[in-house]
């Protein structure tokens, strides 16, 4: 679709807020030359997220197989790129806990990730959140004065 609409991928930040977190983690492991990512109340490590809403729900463990599946997917399992990274959550969230993000953390493990957490904040994109994300792009990608 990209090529079709002739948008260079080095042009692209992929932002999600909470399943579009999880999506935007996983274009960018997978499209390494886009610009980078800000992941709100989301994952950027499938497993670890799939092992909470589980253990939340009281289903089953993972099977070996669903496991191998989905490590497929996990952004995790990608080399990261080195682009700027925000992530974002809530301290208070019971709908995506922030271990997947913590997770996504360790393994870039780079000073390219900002990673912000907001107490007392559930799994919501507050007007707090909104002006981190301004003052992160505008520092990230905001005009050099020239």
């Amino acid at each position: 679709m990209l090529a079709d609409l002739k948008v260079n991928r080095k042009d692209i930040l992929v932002i999600g807020s909470s399943m579009g977190g999880f999506i935007a983690s996983s274009i960018l492991a997978k499209n390494p030359e886009i610009q980078g990512l800000v992941n709100v109340n989301g994952s950027g490590a499938f497993v670890v997220a799939e092992e909470f809403f589980r253990s939340a729900d009281g289903r089953r463990r993972m099977t070996s197989i669903e496991r191998s599946m989905l490590e497929a997917y996990d952004p995790i399992n990608y080399t990261y790129s080195g682009k700027p990274v925000l992530l974002m959550h809530g301290d208070n969230d019971h709908i995506v806990d922030s271990s997947g993000q913590y997770a996504y953390y360790a393994h870039c493990s780079s000073p390219h990730i900002t990673f912000d957490i907001y107490n007392e904040v559930n799994h919501q994109f507050t007007d707090d959140m909104v002006e981190g994300l301004k003052s992160w792009l505008s520092k990230q990608f905001g005009s050099s004065g020239e």
